[in-house]
């Protein structure tokens, strides 16, 4: 087993430090006092624990903390690759690569997960993931799309783009996908997608020069199919907001004018750009005053979201036992929403707060 350590890579000159484990059981160890980039496994070990266990001990930490893992499964069946992939490996190779094969895999790998793990991915309001192998449609997409606010990320066929699933920290919003791949049948990716318990989820919007394949897409689980013609650049564009729309009203995404709260990763956008991430109380306060701007919500509105409301009704009380409680707690929520969202939070005397979009 190779790793590269997170933080002892030299600055300068590029170097790699491997530490290597005979067993898995040391591997665990190994990873519970240092953090790695790439874990390069074999599939079987005699006795001990095995790289099953190791594949979900990472897959039970959180996002942040998880390793991409690539099994070397040499002459293994399919079924062994299915469990290893179905275990959240990075990728799965039944066949040894030569050593600048896999120098190609383990660096495409890595960039993966650079990329998926980056806060230009991860704090973008939306993120689009784009499956095509010609640079020049590649090239149009991305200009007819890069003004909408969203991350995009464009990968050259399927192995590379079930990598980057495997290993980026958010799923994106909306997959845009060529079928003329290389190598590749489109709709045999569409399948693997749409069966895949995690990755099916995922909006599916298919480009092809045909507008024949589109009953086929469809049948494979896309959700539309969009012809290459002289249209597309208007209604690509079209089709990928009406999805992300539907993907926000479905994820209980709260926009208001500037303002953007978004239920997963407790994440606050000003201007489609990340501010924070509250703890699970104060995202709930902050949704509450959003939603009912410019309306006042009184104290014990506010005070019916923190987690302490259960002990107010176990002793059957309607005061509140603390009454500066409430105000400490919106301070310390403007300080963390910073100064142009914390001049919005406006405390109004015997009545509550309003969050007023205009009081800057």
């Amino acid at each position: 087993m190779a790793e590269r350590a997170y933080g002892k890579v030299p600055e300068r000159g590029g170097g790699v430090i491997v530490r290597q484990a005979e067993s898995i059981d040391k591997a665990l160890r190994l990873l519970e006092s240092d953090r790695f980039d790439l874990i390069l496994m074999g599939f079987e070990f005699p006795g001990g624990k095995q790289p099953e266990d190791l594949l979900r001990h990472i897959a039970s930490l959180e996002k942040t903390l998880r390793t991409p893992v690539l099994v070397l499964a040499d002459g293994a069946q399919k079924a062994i690759r299915d469990k290893f992939l179905g275990l959240g490996a990075a990728d799965c190779l039944l066949k040894s690569p030569n050593p600048a094969g896999l120098k190609w895999i383990v660096r495409n790998i890595l960039d993966s997960a650079t990329i998926g793990q980056g806060l230009k991915w991860c704090g973008s309001p939306a993120r689009v993931l784009h499956v095509e192998d010609e640079d020049d449609w590649a090239r149009l997409v991305h200009s007819w799309l890069e003004g909408c606010g969203w991350a995009m990320h464009r990968v050259n066929g399927g192995r590379e783009l079930m990598r980057f699933l495997r290993t980026c920290r958010e799923l994106p919003d909306c997959i845009i996908l060529d079928l003329t791949l290389p190598g590749n049948d489109g709709l045999e990716l569409c399948r693997e997608l749409k069966t895949n318990l995690i990755f099916q989820r995922i909006p599916l919007i298919v480009l092809s020069g045909r507008k024949e394949d589109r009953i086929a897409a469809m049948e494979n689980l896309a959700l539309n199919l969009i012809a290459k013609d002289e249209h597309t650049d208007r209604e690509l564009p079209a089709m990928v907001r009406s999805v992300i729309s539907q993907q926000e009203r479905s994820a209980g995404v709260v926009v208001r004018g500037d303002i953007r709260l978004e239920p997963r990763g407790k994440k606050v956008f000003l201007d489609n750009r990340i501010l924070c991430a509250l703890d699970e109380n104060g995202f709930a306060v902050l949704r509450l005053l959003v939603e009912n701007s410019p309306a006042v919500v009184s104290d014990a509105m506010i005070r019916s979201l923190t987690k302490k409301r259960e002990d107010y009704r176990r002793r059957n009380s309607s005061a509140d036992p603390t009454p500066g409680t409430i105000p400490v707690y919106v301070s310390t929520l403007r300080n963390r929403v910073g100064d142009i969202l914390g001049r919005r939070i406006v405390r109004l005397h015997g009545l509550g707060y309003s969050y007023i979009p205009d009081c800057n």
